[in-house]
């Protein structure tokens, strides 16, 4: 390095010499040079025809939509895996886990990968998501269970993954005397969070209570045809099956649902269980029964995904226009 400063130097049309950082701004700051200010924005720049990269702000607003919700599903499952026990169920979010991980690629969520690619990761998203579906169900078993173990229970956990286009088939049954049906809502933040709920049915001679008998307030919201028209194409694509007509209407009520809470909305009766035994902190329950009559049947639970990140709440049943 001497030799090198000593011919750099001996040149003479620049001087080199071993450097500080206070050095350097001493020597700038004595030449008391002014820079120009730019306005302009660097950003909208273009690699080829109409290909300008500041898109990718809001470039496949589907994709990033499913990150996020599946970033709040994510954080619920993990709490529902630690409450029942990693060793009984094993770890049924780590597939969710690494596919949500792959997605934080500046390449993956921004959305300015190639569309093949961007296909892979929602391939790895909703199989990880499909796994965590059943970890969640059994999880949600076993905390509900009366011997407090994952053993075969009469209560049967589902999820109605396409509520946003109003296909709910355990919902959308005739709610009769003898029908009962729970609904779960889960809030996974450590404060309370109110938002509306809205699950598709058939009836409307329905009433909404709490677990204390308080009628709750409740609205039927009439099925709107391009609703209808999404459903029929998305089940048969999704599920390749053919649906009937779509529900006649929402039933739509706004909920408080407390930190590390689940809230039962239930369809008829819950088998006269005091839902305070259900095994969640601080659980808040409603009953959505039929107008006329009431009976003690229990049949079958929905699980509704509600999945909160810190900012909203993350509906999968929640219209996307």
């Amino acid at each position: 390095m001497d030799k090198l400063i000593h011919y750099v130097n001996k040149d003479g049309r620049v001087h080199a010499l071993y450097s500080t950082p206070s050095i350097y701004t001493d020597a700038k700051h004595a030449s008391n040079a002014s820079w120009p200010l730019k306005y302009d924005d660097y950003y909208p720049y273009a690699d080829s025809t109409n290909a300008y990269w500041t898109g990718y702000f809001t470039s496949r607003p589907t994709f990033k939509r499913y990150v996020r919700m599946l970033s709040g599903y994510y954080l619920a499952a993990r709490q529902l895996e630690f409450l029942v026990d990693r060793s009984s169920l094993g770890l049924f979010t780590s597939s969710l886990e690494d596919a949500l991980g792959i997605a934080q690629h500046h390449d993956a969520v921004s959305g300015t990968a190639k569309q093949h690619t961007t296909d892979d990761y929602s391939k790895r998203l909703a199989l990880g998501a499909s796994q965590v579906e059943k970890g969640v169900n059994t999880a949600l078993t076993c905390l509900t269970s009366s011997e407090g173990t994952c053993v075969s229970s009469a209560t049967k956990f589902s999820q109605c993954q396409l509520l946003n286009i109003s296909y709910c088939p355990s919902t959308e049954e005739d709610i009769s005397a003898a029908k009962s049906l729970v609904i779960v809502v889960y809030n996974p933040l450590g404060w309370e969070h109110s938002d509306f709920i809205r699950v598709p049915v058939n009836d409307a001679h329905l009433v909404v209570k709490s677990s204390d008998g308080t009628s709750l307030e409740s609205q039927l919201v009439e099925v709107d045809n391009m609703t209808g028209n999404l459903r029929k194409l998305y089940v048969k694509a999704y599920l390749g099956i053919t649906t009937d007509k779509p529900p006649k209407y929402w039933l739509v009520l706004k909920l408080l649902c407390h930190p590390w809470a689940g809230i039962l909305t239930s369809f008829q009766n819950l088998l006269g269980q005091d839902p305070r035994e259900w095994g969640m902190s601080q659980p808040w329950f409603l009953q959505v029964r039929h107008n006329r009559s009431w009976t003690r049947a229990f049949e079958d639970v929905l699980f509704i995904n509600i999945w909160t990140t810190q900012e909203d709440v993350q509906f999968f049943h929640r219209s996307e226009s």
